[in-house]
């Protein structure tokens, strides 16, 4: 089980980017997750895009169960501000990472 390539991730990466609503960004994610699994640098990374902590956490709930290296959740844990932010990711992460 090996999370998106560079290229691929890519280009899922630039369509989230370019969507105009949050929805269809999410919308997006949802359809990618069915087939996609990610690093923890690619969920980082697709986190980044968003700017509220509340988006921020749907994102890394729409993609934790495809996560492959839970083990370097520390790099989705910094991008939180919050201790509050950084508890709900662990409990997500915990809950729905792939093992």
């Amino acid at each position: 089980m090996d999370c998106l390539d560079d290229a691929t991730f890519a280009k899922l990466y630039d369509k989230v980017r370019r969507a105009s609503f949050n929805d269809n960004k999410f919308d997006l994610l949802e359809v990618a997750g069915l087939g996609c699994y990610y690093s923890c640098e690619q969920t980082a990374r697709m986190i980044k895009l968003f700017t509220f902590s509340d988006d921020q956490l749907k994102v890394l709930r729409l993609m934790a169960p495809r996560i492959i290296d839970p083990q370097n959740a520390i790099i989705i844990y910094n991008l939180f501000t919050f201790d509050s932010e950084k508890v709900k990711a662990g409990e997500i992460i915990l809950r729905d990472s792939t093992r």
